[in-house]
C-alpha cells in the first residue's frame, strides 16, 4: 500500500504574509470616511508601527537569502531584488547593508526593530552613531552605547537621537570621550570631503541644473549667506517692490525661487580681485555686444563660451567687475575692449558705504557690504565712474533698476525709489 506523504506546512513567515496579504485585500473597498475620529488615530498609530515591522522582517529575509541569489546567479540579493521590486536599486542596496548591519553587528537593535520598539529611521540614525565609534573602544562599551540608545528610541525622535548619538561616548565614558570625540570628528571631516561632489547639467532652455553634495560646515555657511539675501527684515518697506513678489504679476514667489535668486546674487557679489586666476586673469566673463544694443538695452548680447544673455542684463552686469564688455560697430570691429574707469574702486565704495550703510533702495536693509555698485548714469551711455554716480543697491534692487518695467526715482537724500511704470 502506498503511502502518501504528509502535506508540506507552509513556512511561518509565508503564512504571516499570506495572513496580511488576506487582511488587506479584506479592507480594499471599506470606506474610510465612515470611520470616527479616534478610529483613525488609532489605525494611524497602528499601521505606521506595522509598515516598519513588516518592513523589519523583509530585512531578516533579505539577510537570510544569499543562497536566493546564487541560485538565480545574482551577486548580492539586492541586485535579485532591483528588476522584481520595480524600485531602483538604490533602495534595495540599503536595505541589505540595513539588514547586514543589524544582524551582524546589533541584535538589540535588531530585535527592539522587529517588536516596533524602534523604527526604522531611528534604527538608521543608531546604526550610524555606533559605526562612527573607532575600534580602539572596547567592546563591553559598544554593547553599553547599543543598549542605552536602543531605550531612547522610545522616547525621541530621529533627529534627536542623532545628538545623543553623538555625545553617547561622553555619557557611558567620559575618560576616554574627547580623544575619540576628536577622532571621530577628523572622521566625519575625511568622508565627507571625500563624497564633495558639484554637478552642472545644461538644459538647454537657458537654465543650469546643479547638485552638490558638500560637508555640513561648507553647507552652514552657505546658508547662512543666502539667508543674509532672503530674510525679510532687509525687505523693501514699499509692498510693490517686496524681492518676495514675482515683478510680473504681484503674486509672492515661492521660497525655493527666493533662495536661487539669492544664490545668482552670491555669485555675482564675489570680488573677482580676490579669486584664482583662470586663463590668465580672474574671473571676468567677456561679453560681445553691439554698440546700439548696449545704449538702448534691447536685442542680446553673448557671452564668451557662446551663452545669449539680454542687452539690458549686459548693461548690469557692466556695473559689476565680473564683466568686460567687447563692443562692436556696425562693421562688427571692435569699438571698446573694456574701460579703465568702468569699475569704482575700492576707496569709492568705501566713501559710498559710509555714507550708505544699507541698499540705497529706499527702505531696504541689505547691509552695503553686500550690494553692487551701480552708475547712476549707465556707463553704457557714457556715464562717468565718479563718486557722485555710484549708487549702491542689493541685487535685487540692481535687478529693478536695469527693469524696464521699473520707474526710478533718485532722491535728494540719495534713496533710490521703485514704482511699476503703468
Amino acid at each position: 500500500m502506498a503511502i502518501t506523504p504528509l502535506p508540506t506546512a507552509p513556512h511561518p513567515v509565508l503564512a504571516c504574509a499570506d495572513s496580511i496579504a488576506c487582511a488587506l485585500d479584506g479592507v480594499l473597498d471599506v470606506d474610510l470616511a465612515m470611520a470616527s475620529t479616534a478610529q483613525k488615530r488609532d489605525a494611524l498609530h497602528l499601521l505606521t508601527n506595522l509598515a516598519d515591522r513588516v518592513e523589519a522582517l523583509r530585512l531578516d529575509v533579505i539577510v537570510e537569502s544569499v543562497d536566493v541569489a546564487e541560485a538565480d546567479s545574482a551577486r548580492r540579493i539586492s541586485h535579485w531584488l532591483t528588476p522584481r521590486a520595480l524600485t531602483g536599486s538604490a533602495p534595495q542596496a540599503r536595505a541589505e547593508n540595513m539588514a547586514t548591519a543589524l544582524k551582524h553587528s546589533y541584535p538589540r537593535l535588531r530585535s527592539a526593530v522587529r517588536r516596533g520598539a524602534a523604527n526604522l529611521l531611528q534604527a538608521q540614525v543608531v546604526i550610524r552613531a555606533l559605526d562612527m565609534l573607532s575600534d580602539d573602544v572596547p567592546l563591553h562599551i559598544r554593547t553599553e552605547a547599543e543598549e542605552r540608545l536602543v531605550e531612547a528610541c522610545e522616547h525621541f525622535n530621529p533627529e534627536q537621537l542623532r545628538v545623543l548619538g553623538d555625545k553617547i561616548l561622553e555619557v557611558i565614558d567620559p575618560a576616554t570621550y574627547d580623544d575619540e570625540e576628536r577622532k571621530q570628528v577628523e572622521r566625519e571631516h575625511a568622508k565627507a570631503r571625500a563624497a564633495t561632489r558639484l554637478h552642472l547639467t545644461d538644459n538647454g532652455d537657458g537654465t543650469c541644473d546643479l547638485r552638490a553634495r558638500i560637508p555640513d560646515g561648507s553647507a552652514a555657511r552657505l546658508k547662512s549667506i543666502l539667508e543674509s539675501f532672503t530674510s525679510p527684515r532687509h525687505d523693501a518697506n514699499t509692498p510693490s517692490e517686496s524681492r518676495f513678489l514675482d515683478p510680473a504679476t504681484g503674486q509672492r514667489l515661492p521660497y525655493d525661487r527666493v533662495r536661487g535668486e539669492a544664490f545668482c546674487a552670491l555669485l555675482e557679489a564675489l570680488p573677482s580681485d580676490v579669486l584664482p586666476l583662470h586663463g590668465g586673469s580672474t574671473t571676468t566673463v567677456v561679453v560681445t555686444i553691439d554698440i546700439e544694443k548696449l545704449r538702448t538695452g534691447l536685442g542680446v548680447a553673448t557671452l564668451g563660451d557662446g551663452t545669449r544673455i539680454t542687452a539690458a542684463e549686459a548693461r548690469r552686469l557692466a556695473c559689476q567687475s565680473q564683466l568686460l564688455p567687447a563692443v562692436l560697430g556696425s562693421d562688427s570691429e571692435i569699438l571698446d575692449w573694456g574701460r579703465a574707469s568702468r569699475l569704482f574702486k575700492s576707496p569709492q565704495r568705501m566713501a559710498a558705504a559710509h555714507n550708505h550703510p544699507t541698499c540705497q533702495a529706499e527702505g531696504c536693509t541689505v547691509p552695503s557690504t553686500w550690494c553692487e555698485a551701480h552708475h547712476r548714469n549707465p556707463w553704457s551711455q557714457g556715464g562717468r565712474t565718479d563718486l557722485r554716480d555710484l549708487i549702491l543697491l542689493c541685487p535685487w534692487h540692481h535687478h529693478r533698476v536695469h527693469d524696464a518695467r521699473s520707474y526710478v526715482e533718485y532722491l535728494p537724500n540719495g534713496d533710490v525709489r521703485f514704482a511699476r511704470r503703468t
